[in-house]
């Protein structure tokens, strides 16, 4: 009597139970996902992610617009080739001494702090620029620009190790070196096509203005600190991708598994 009680499952029934076999999609979805984690970890869903690289794009493409195109400009208002090339020359030992200068600046003031200066005085000599008409002030106005341009990547490049962590900053430190990339393609169409169109002044602080951009960025919405984003919370964001990705398909089978059933 107890062997006849015993019924075979409707074949329609999985060899697993419905619930393993939710599990079991949903680590071979997160096995998926972390296969692609080395190639590309998903940074771009955090928030701070995005302001540093609006942050790094709008400090970067002011002062070396300026240090690209300072001869040019330059040439415009003296005619002096020989001063002009030392400019250059005074410019790119300031270059070397900002990075060292700003560098030291952030062990002692936090990111935003030195950020916000940095632009500041970037904003300030930019703008000022077109109003300087002798030597020695523009000698000081490209060299204080070369300065804050040395400082750009010796603030940056702590702070996203502080952020990510050792082993996942330098992933992020290059994307934030495709936002240097860019300021540079910026200065280079700038230069070839809108000179032609544009004054060098009206260029000038069209430029200034994403300075202004990147520093109402630093005041208004980055954090003095943030929460280290290390592996595991990257992992916990792949999770939690991996379940919104799973939860239509896992609706979808129930109905039909409780569908079959009642067939």
């Amino acid at each position: 009597f107890f062997f006849l009680m015993i019924r075979r499952p409707p074949r329609s029934t999985q060899s697993r139970s419905s619930a393993a076999s939710d599990v079991y999609k949903r680590q071979e979805a997160i096995r998926k996902l972390l296969k692609r984690e080395d190639k590309f970890l998903p940074f771009y869903k955090t928030v701070v992610f995005w302001m540093l690289i609006i942050m790094g794009f709008a400090a970067c493409v002011t002062p070396y617009f300026i240090v690209y195109n300072f001869k040019i400009y330059g040439l415009t208002i003296f005619n002096d080739d020989s001063f002009l090339s030392l400019v250059g020359s005074f410019g790119g030992l300031f270059n070397g001494i900002g990075r060292l200068v700003w560098g030291w600046s952030v062990d002692l003031i936090p990111f935003r702090g030195s950020f916000g200066v940095l632009a500041t005085i970037q904003l300030a000599f930019t703008a000022s620029l077109p109003l300087i008409k002798t030597k020695v002030l523009y000698m000081i106005w490209i060299s204080a620009l070369q300065f804050c341009a040395g400082g750009i990547f010796s603030i940056f490049a702590p702070e996203v190790i502080q952020i990510f962590g050792v082993e996942n900053g330098p992933k992020v430190f290059a994307y934030f070196g495709g936002s240097y990339q860019c300021g540079v393609y910026v200065n280079v169409l700038a230069g070839l096509f809108l000179l032609d169109i544009f004054s060098f002044q009206v260029l000038i602080f069209a430029i200034a203005t994403l300075t202004f951009v990147g520093l109402a960025v630093d005041v208004m919405f980055y954090k003095q600190k943030y929460k280290k984003i290390d592996r595991k919370s990257l992992l916990l964001i792949i999770d939690e991708h991996a379940n919104n990705s799973l939860d239509a398909p896992l609706v979808n089978n129930s109905h039909e598994q409780s569908h079959s059933h009642e067939q």
